[in-house]
C-alpha cells in the first residue's frame, strides 16, 4: 500500500495525517510528550522513556500509530516504517530541546550569579561607607512600618544574632487582644484542590493572590473569640463575615475617579464611610477590584473540557446523545475524534459514539455537573469548559450582555465558580418562568449574568458580540452594606505574596493580611529560616532522619501559638527544640514509618543549636525556660496616627511619597546580602565586648541573670558585628579581634529602652508599657477637671484606664497586666468600686539607665590590661561617646517617610536625643 504523508516538523512538534500533533519536551526526571488536537488543544500528556526507546505496545506507541493511520489504509509494514520515522524525528527534537533547555539553564545560572554579586558589592558598599549601617538598616525599616522601626530592628538583631554570630536567640512577639484581623471561622478560601475554611487551612498550604498566582500561607493566628464582627455585602449579592480590624484592599469613590491606588482599611473603617452622599443621590463608596483569572497547570482529563460543555448543554442526561441543529458544534465532536450518529426520528438528535463510557465512568449519566477536577484546570481547559456551555445554552445580546438560562441549581453554580475563577464577576437570579423552549415546563430556574471582554463563545455569530473592552465596573465589586453583627470566633491567616493578599470565600475577593514580625525575618536570607506551624510527628521524623541537622542555626518559626488553635505537637516541638539549643543533641524516641510505610516505634537524633520565633496571645503562660531564653516584642498600641497617615500617603499612588517608597522597598533587598557577608566575616574574627559590666548594669535585679547576660551580651554583639565591618581590628596571637565600642552600648540602650523596666525588674514588657502610661499621665488626669472620676490622690480603676487611654486591649488583659503590676509593688490597691479594684501608683521605680553605663570603671581598665596587656587597654580606651547616637536617628541617604512627624513617641525621642 501506498504511503500517504506522514511527519512534517516544526521547530518543536510532529505532525500527523489527521492534523494531530505530538511535541516533545524533557523535565527534570522524565522525558514529557503532549500531543495536540487539530485546534492544537491537548488532548493528552504521556511521561515515559526517551523518543528512541518507545515501544509499539506502549499507549504512547499505540497513540502514534492510530495517528499515523486514522482511516486505516497504509499497511503494517508502511505504519511500521512510519514510526520508526517519527522516533528518529522525536529524537532529534528531544536532543534540541535538552539542548535548549541546557543553554537556558547555564544563563539563568551565570544571570542567577551576576546578580548575587552585584547584591554583594552593594551590600560590601554600604559596610565599608557607613559608620553606623545598623542607622542606615534601621531608617529603611521606616518605610516598611507604621512606628514598630525599633521593634522590628531588635528582632532583627536577634535573628542575625543567629545567622551571623550562631548564637541562638529567641524572639517572642507579645500578641494583643484585638490584634487579629480575621473572618469568620466558616469563609471559604479558595485552594488549587478546591475550597477549604479558614479554619482548616494550615500554615504550608497554598491559596492565591489577587493576580491569580498561587502563594504560601506563612502564619495563622488563634481563633478569636468576642471581636467586634461586621457582615458586609457585594453588589452582586457576596457576603463575607469580618473582625472590624481586618483589611481590605478598596478603591474609594475619589480614588475611582482620579485614577488612583487604592487603600488598605479596617472593616471598621470601611463601616463608618462605606455610603457617600453625592448631591441627591447616596451611592456605594467602596470597591473592591475582581480577581486576575487562577493560575493554574494543565491537566488531563477524560473528556475535553469543551465537549464536556457541549454535552452538559445541550446533552441528553441519561445517555450520549446531543441535540443541535448548528454543524459548528457538530464538527467540534468529529475534530475530537467522536462518530457521530443520526437518530431516526429525530434529524437533530445526534449519538456521540464514543462518549457515553466517558460520561459513565465520570459520574456524569443522570447526574449533569461540573466535575471537581475541571474547575482547577488550567485557564485554557476551564476557558473551553465556558465556551461549550455558553455555545449551546448561552446567550449575549448586542451590548454583550451575557446570561445562561438552567433549571440545574448545581450546573449553574459550577459554571458561577468557574467564571469567577478566570475573574468575571457574575451574578445568579432565580425565577419561575417557561424556558425558550416550548415544550420545557413552567418552573424554577436560574440565570446567570455577566458581561465580559474574554472569548467565552467559538460560535461565530455568538463571539462577534463581545465587545472589545468591558465596562470599568464590572471589574470591580461594590460594597453594598456594612451592618454590625452578633460576634463569632474568627481566624486569620498570613500569606507570603508581594501584596500581602488573597482571595477569600467562593467569590474570590482578595483580602489582606499582616503579621508583626514578619517584616524582621523578610530581612534574613530565606536558606536560615524554617517554618513549623503545623507539623506532625511524621513529617518532624523523617525531616530528622532525612537531616540530623535540620534545625541547627536556623530560625524556627511557629508563626501564632497559645491560643485554642494550637496544636499539640507543635507545642511539643517548640520545648524539644529548647532542649536542642541548650545542649546541642536531642535524643527522642517516637512513633513513625518504617521504610515500608508500617507504624513503629523510632528513634531519631538531631544535632545543633536552633533558635524559636514565634506570636502569643493574651493569657498565655510562659515557663521559666522561655521567660530566660527569649527576648520578648511588645507591639505599639499607640501608633494609630501613624498608621492612618501612613495609609494616605501611600494611597496616592504615583506620588512623591509613593515613588520613595518603591524605591526603598528595592534598597531593602540588599539588607540579607549584608547578613551574608556578614556571616562571612565573623568566620576569622571574634568579638569581644569589654563593656561588659555596663550589661551587668543593664540587667539590674533580673531573675534570670546567668542566661539574660548571655542574651543581651550577644545582641551587643551583634550590633557591633553590623557597624563594626570597617572598623579596626585588634591582634592577639594571630587572631583578628573586633572590640564593643561605646556607639554599639549607644544603640544597644536606645533599642531596649522601653524594655529596661520589664527586663531588670521581671515584669512583662506590656505591663511595664502600661506603667509607663499610667505615670506619663497621671498628673494630668488628677488637674483636669473634665476627668472626674480621677481623685486628687490618683486613685483610678481598669474601667477608668480604659475611657481614659482608648485602650484597644480586651478587659480581661488589662487586669491581668494591672495584677503583675500589684505583686511586683508599681500600684497597690486602695480599694474597691463596683466590684473592681481601686489602684494607685505606690512610687516604687526601678533603676534608671545609668551614664556610668558608657564608662569602663578603673576596676574594669585593671582587668583588661592584666588580661590582655596596655596596649590593647589603650587601645580599647580610645573609644570617645557619639554623642545623641539613638536607634532613632535617620541616615543622610534615605528620606525620612512623611508619616514619621505624626509618631508623637519618635518625635519626642528625637527631640530628646538633639537637646
Amino acid at each position: 500500500m501506498e504511503t500517504e504523508s506522514t511527519e512534517q516538523t516544526t521547530s518543536n512538534n510532529v505532525s500527523f495525517p489527521d492534523e494531530y500533533s505530538l511535541e516533545v519536551y524533557t523535565t527534570k526526571t522524565d522525558v514529557l510528550y503532549v500531543l495536540k488536537d487539530s485546534n492544537n488543544y491537548e488532548a493528552a500528556k504521556f511521561k515515559t522513556v526517551e523518543p528512541l526507546m518507545i515501544g509499539e505496545q506502549s499507549n504512547l506507541g499505540k497513540e502514534i500509530r492510530k495517528h499515523l493511520n486514522p482511516q486505516g489504509r497504509l499497511s503494517k509494514d508502511a505504519v511500521n516504517e512510519d514510526f520508526e520515522k517519527v522516533k528518529q524525528v522525536l529524537n532529534e527534537l528531544y536532543q534540541l530541546h535538552q539542548i535548549s533547555k541546557d543553554k537556558e539553564e547555564e544563563t539563568k545560572r551565570l544571570e542567577n550569579e551576576r546578580e548575587l554579586q552585584a547584591n554583594l558589592d552593594a551590600a560590601k558598599q554600604i559596610l565599608e561607607n557607613k559608620d553606623q549601617p545598623l542607622i542606615y538598616i534601621a531608617s529603611l525599616v521606616s518605610w516598611l512600618t507604621a512606628g514598630e522601626r525599633a521593634n522590628i530592628i531588635l528582632t532583627f538583631i536577634a535573628y542575625a544574632s543567629q545567622v551571623i554570630l550562631r548564637n541562638p536567640i529567641n524572639v517572642v512577639v507579645l500578641g494583643e487582644g484585638g490584634s487579629g484581623k480575621a473572618l469568620a471561622l466558616d469563609t471559604k478560601i479558595p485552594t488549587p484542590d478546591g475550597f477549604k475554611t479558614i479554619n482548616e487551612i494550615d500554615v504550608g498550604d497554598d491559596v492565591f493572590d489577587e493576580k491569580g498566582n498561587i502563594c504560601k500561607v506563612t502564619h495563622k493566628s488563634p481563633v478569636f473569640y468576642n471581636h467586634e464582627c461586621f457582615e458586609l455585602t457585594f453588589n452582586d449579592h457576596c457576603k463575607i463575615v469580618a473582625d472590624a480590624e481586618h483589611r481590605w484592599k478598596t478603591f474609594s469613590h475619589y480614588q475611582r475617579d482620579k485614577l488612583l491606588d487604592g487603600s488598605i482599611l479596617t472593616t471598621e473603617q470601611l463601616f463608618k464611610t462605606h455610603k457617600l452622599k453625592k448631591g441627591k443621590r447616596i451611592v456605594n463608596n467602596y470597591a473592591i477590584e475582581t480577581c486576575e483569572p487562577l493560575q493554574l497547570p494543565e491537566k488531563q482529563f477524560p473528556i475535553d473540557p469543551y465537549i464536556l460543555g457541549l454535552w452538559l448543554g445541550d446533552g441528553h442526561s441519561h445517555d450520549a446523545h446531543f441535540t443541535t441543529i448548528d454543524m459548528e458544534l457538530l464538527n467540534a465532536f468529529i475534530q475530537h475524534g467522536f462518530e457521530l450518529h443520526p437518530k431516526k426520528h429525530d434529524k437533530n438528535t445526534w449519538n456521540v459514539l464514543g462518549l457515553h463510557k466517558k460520561l459513565r465512568l465520570s459520574g456524569l449519566l443522570h447526574n449533569k455537573h461540573i466535575p471537581k477536577e475541571y474547575l482547577r484546570g488550567s485557564f485554557k481547559q476551564r476557558l473551553s469548559l465556558i465556551q461549550g456551555l455558553m455555545d449551546t445554552d448561552g446567550h449575549i445580546d448586542k451590548n454583550g450582555n451575557c446570561e445562561i438560562t438552567q433549571k440545574n441549581k448545581i450546573l449553574i453554580n459550577g459554571l458561577c465558580d468557574l467564571l469567577k475563577s478566570i475573574g468575571i464577576k457574575a451574578r445568579v437570579k432565580s425565577t419561575y418562568k417557561q424556558a425558550t423552549n416550548t415544550n420545557s415546563d413552567y418552573g424554577k430556574y436560574y440565570i446567570l449574568h455577566f458581561t465580559t471582554n474574554l472569548p467565552i463563545f467559538r460560535l461565530g455569530r455568538k463571539l462577534e458580540r463581545i465587545k472589545a473592552k468591558q465596562r470599568k465596573t464590572q471589574g470591580r465589586r461594590y460594597i453594598s452594606s456594612i451592618k454590625p453583627v452578633k460576634s463569632v470566633p474568627t481566624q486569620c491567616i498570613a500569606v507570603n505574596s508581594k501584596s500581602h493578599l488573597f482571595l477569600c470565600s467562593e467569590d474570590y475577593i482578595p483580602t489582606h493580611n499582616t503579621h508583626i514580625e514578619t517584616t524582621a525575618l523578610s530581612l534574613i536570607p530565606d536558606e536560615y529560616v524554617i517554618k513549623e506551624k503545623k507539623t506532625t510527628q511524621a513529617a518532624f521524623y523523617d525531616k530528622g532522619v532525612e537531616n540530623p541537622r535540620v534545625y541547627d542555626g536556623k530560625i524556627v518559626s511557629f508563626g501564632d501559638l497559645g491560643g485554642e488553635s494550637s496544636q499539640d505537637f507543635v507545642m511539643e516541638i517548640k520545648d524539644l527544640l529548647k532542649e536542642l539549643q541548650t545542649d546541642g543533641y536531642l535524643s527522642k524516641t517516637m512513633i513513625g514509618n518504617d521504610s515500608n510505610g508500617d507504624r513503629q516505634r523510632v528513634h531519631i537524633e538531631l544535632f545543633g543549636h536552633p533558635c524559636t520565633t514565634y506570636t502569643t496571645v493574651p493569657g498565655h503562660t510562659f515557663d521559666d525556660q522561655e521567660m530566660s531564653r527569649s527576648i520578648f516584642i511588645t507591639p505599639r498600641m499607640d501608633n494609630k496616627d501613624v498608621f492612618h497617615a501612613m495609609k494616605k500617603m501611600l494611597e496616592l499612588h504615583g506620588g512623591r511619597t509613593h515613588k520613595q517608597y518603591q524605591k526603598y522597598l528595592n534598597e531593602v533587598e540588599i539588607v540579607k546580602y549584608i547578613v551574608y557577608l556578614l556571616r562571612e566575616r565573623m568566620q576569622t574574627v571574634i568579638i569581644n565586648n569589654p563593656y561588659t559590666e555596663s550589661i551587668i548594669k543593664f540587667l539590674g535585679e533580673s531573675e534570670y541573670f546567668k542566661r539574660d547576660l548571655d542574651k543581651y551580651n550577644g545582641i551587643l554583639k551583634t550590633i557591633t558585628a553590623i557597624n563594626g565591618y570597617n572598623r579596626a581590628t585588634f591582634n592577639i596571637d594571630g587572631q583578628d579581634i573586633l572590640y564593643t565600642n561605646l556607639s554599639d552600648i549607644q544603640i544597644f540602650i536606645s533599642l531596649l529602652e522601653v524594655y529596661h523596666e520589664s527586663i531588670s525588674v521581671n515584669i512583662s514588657p506590656k505591663a511595664a508599657e502600661l506603667l509607663d502610661e499610667i505615670r506619663g499621665n497621671i498628673d494630668e488626669w488628677i488637674v483636669d477637671p473634665k476627668v472626674k472620676q480621677i481623685s486628687d490622690m490618683g486613685v483610678f480603676t481598669v474601667n477608668d484606664f480604659m475611657e481614659l487611654t482608648d485602650s484597644h486591649l480586651q478587659k480581661r488583659s488589662l487586669q491581668n497586666y494591672f495584677g503583675e503590676l500589684n505583686r511586683a509593688g508599681f500600684l497597690k490597691v486602695v480599694g474597691k468600686k463596683a466590684n473592681s479594684n481601686e489602684y494607685q501608683l505606690s512610687g516604687r521605680v526601678s533603676s534608671e539607665l545609668l551614664d556610668n553605663l558608657l564608662v569602663l570603671s578603673d576596676e574594669q581598665k585593671e582587668l583588661i590590661e592584666w588580661e590582655l596587656g596596655s596596649i590593647a587597654k589603650d587601645f580599647i580606651c580610645e573609644d570617645e561617646i557619639f554623642e545623641g547616637l539613638n536607634i532613632h536617628l535617620q541616615d543622610f541617604d534615605v528620606d525620612v517617610p512623611g508619616w514619621d512627624r505624626y509618631d508623637k513617641a519618635k518625635v519626642a525621642k528625637l527631640a530628646k536625643v538633639t537637646q
